[in-house]
C-alpha cells in the first residue's frame, strides 16, 4: 500500500481504457495504483484526453467505469 499523496492506494496492475468524456475509443493504460482520491496510470497521455475523463476496467468480474 502506497501512502506518499495521504490517501492509501492499493498496487493495482490492470489494464483499462482511458476516454474523453461520452467517446467510444480510448487509449489502454496500466492503472498501477489506486485509491479514493485517484489512481496513477502508465502509457497515459495526459495532453490527448484533456481534464476530464473516463477510466473503464474490468475487476473481480464487474466492470467498471469511473470518471
Amino acid at each position: 500500500m502506497s501512502h506518499a499523496r495521504g490517501v492509501p492506494r492499493l498496487k493495482f496492475g490492470l489494464t483499462a481504457t482511458l476516454h474523453k468524456p461520452r467517446k467510444r475509443v480510448g487509449t489502454n493504460v496500466t492503472i498501477r495504483d489506486i485509491g479514493t482520491a485517484g489512481c496513477r496510470l502508465e502509457h497515459a497521455d495526459a495532453a490527448s484526453v484533456g481534464k476530464t475523463c473516463e477510466l473503464y476496467f474490468d475487476w473481480q468480474g464487474t466492470y467498471v467505469g469511473l470518471e
